[in-house]
């Protein structure tokens, strides 16, 4: 039965508003049916409906009125519509406005709840829950950066014993974080760190072609216990002149690197069987990309004082519980190195080099000066390459007498039974510091390295002596070999020099 009172009715009541229509996204439409049983006229009823500019909230509250209907419209439902509707049923009417604005819909026993389509998702559909084991990531440092991808209904927490997650919301939302979680949930890359800490001579440091003070052209490094030391390009070689020795022996710790191709390795062997160069500690440690990695190498002091002692970078701790006088100082150089790949196989290092060493002779009340030195940078270095960290000059001189006792005191002739001499010492506390990139498979390139370097040294320092009697065996069968192949007649093999 067709009532066209309503279209007249419905066009010149709404006929007025001239607003401007905006642009409406679609969404997600719930399939949710407006059944026939919800509204108050009868299903093979039809009318024929016009809206031209009129506000979504007013058009659907005279639908409501015409169906006799209860409808829910929240507020933040806003915009206009302009349809023609002829010769249809209400709900139809009701379900393309609806599908139009992007909106959805729930039928709840007789009334109709209006919202819009994500809200209405959150509020009715129903949570799942997943779990999700992590192989490389820690769960519960994963936990807030999942939380950010769920709704306001859903959850996540982090279960330590199996390293995993587990999440709770709408299925789209776990989606999301399930695709998160396979793109970060990957095997760190990893650095291997291999320094040396060398007392080295000071003519050994200039030998070894060190550019003091290099990291790229136009930087400038600040460094404690020395001035800034400008950059340079690196084919030139820069020569930094250290401060003078002190008598306590400490000097400003400066940057430099070595220079491409150098054979750092055999370069100290040679130098430790000249005595220029001596290995205090060799140490090597894998970390993961970002990851910091520590390296310390020094002497622990047993000192009788009562409470925690700080004296510069070394502090104490307890040698033994309860009332114990007994400290213990840690002294030495302590290493911290943070690596981080670029790229073309380049690895930035964050380092902190502390070196510290007790000074005896300015003790006070017992307890020695601790002389220490700081150094805190951050280099670009290429994949095998060595940096060194140097600076910290030792000068010591020191005189020694011999005498006969009694002798030694006798005048005119005591200096006969005596004899005086002076030591001096001049070197240099040197650390190398050099990054490689561990392969994706987990191959350690190290051990491949040493077995080169023993072949090599080897090589250079270990060939035998030549022997006179078996090189003249090897020239015997040699000349016999040949005789046999030409035909000759070849007499039985002689010893050297035999009758």
């Amino acid at each position: 039965m067709k009532k066209p009172f309503f279209t007249a009715g419905v066009f010149w009541s709404l006929l007025l508003c001239t607003t401007q229509l905006s642009a409406v996204d679609t969404g997600s439409i719930s399939e949710t049916p407006l059944t026939d049983s919800v509204f108050g006229v009868q299903a093979e009823e039809v009318f024929s409906i016009h809206f031209r500019q009129a506000s979504l909230r007013e058009a659907l509250q005279l639908l409501s009125r015409v169906a006799k209907v209860n409808i829910i419209i929240p507020e933040g439902i806003e915009g206009l519509v302009t349809v023609h509707f002829r010769d249809v049923a209400v709900k139809d009417a009701l379900n393309a406005i609806v599908k139009a604005n992007a909106l959805d819909y729930t039928v709840e026993g007789g009334v109709i709840r209006i919202a819009k389509g994500d809200a209405f998702k959150e509020t009715g559909e129903n949570l799942q829950t997943e779990t999700f084991h992590l192989n490389y990531a820690t769960s519960k440092n994963m936990v807030s950066q999942v939380q950010s991808l769920l709704s306001s209904r859903g959850s996540v927490f982090a279960d330590d014993r199996t390293n995993s997650l587990v999440v709770r919301d709408l299925p789209a939302n776990i989606e999301n974080a399930g695709r998160f979680l396979d793109r970060v949930d990957v095997r760190d890359a990893q650095v291997l760190i291999e320094s040396k800490i060398l007392e080295v001579t000071r003519t050994f440091s200039r030998a070894l072609g060190i550019q003091w003070g290099v990291t790229k052209p136009g930087s400038r490094v600040d460094l404690r216990g020395l001035e800034d030391v400008g950059a340079a390009q690196s084919d030139r070689n820069l020569n930094v002149d250290l401060p003078a020795a002190s008598p306590s022996g400490g000097v400003g710790l400066i940057l430099g690197r070595l220079a491409g191709g150098t054979q750092i390795d055999l370069q100290i062997s040679a130098a430790e069987a000249r005595g220029d160069a001596y290995v205090i500690s060799d140490p090597s440690i894998v970390t993961s990309n970002g990851m910091l990695a520590e390296i310390r190498s020094g002497t622990t002091l047993l000192i009788n004082a009562q409470g925690d002692i700080n004296i510069g970078s070394a502090s104490s701790t307890s040698a033994a519980g309860g009332g114990s006088g007994l400290q213990q100082i840690e002294t030495g150089v302590q290493l911290n190195v943070t690596p981080q790949i670029s790229r073309n196989d380049y690895v930035k290092l964050t380092i902190e080099a502390v070196t510290s060493q007790p000074d005896f002779t300015r003790a006070v009340q017992g307890l020695p000066s601790i002389i220490d030195n700081t150094a805190k940078t951050t280099v670009l270095v290429k994949d095998g390459e060595t940096t060194v960290i140097g600076g910290l000059t030792r000068f010591s001189e020191s005189d020694q007498k011999n005498e006969v006792p009694g002798f030694a005191r006798i005048p005119l002739i005591g200096n006969l039974f005596r004899s005086k001499s002076r030591r001096k010492e001049n070197t240099e506390l040197m650390v190398l510091v050099k990054p490689t990139i561990v392969t994706n498979d987990g191959t350690l390139p190290v051990q491949m390295r040493v077995r080169s370097i023993e072949k090599r040294r080897d090589a250079m320092y270990l060939e035998p002596l030549s022997d006179p009697l078996r090189d003249e065996e090897k020239k015997m069968k040699r000349e016999m070999r040949k005789n046999v192949k030409s035909g000759n007649k070849y007499t039985k093999m002689r010893p050297p020099n035999a009758p």
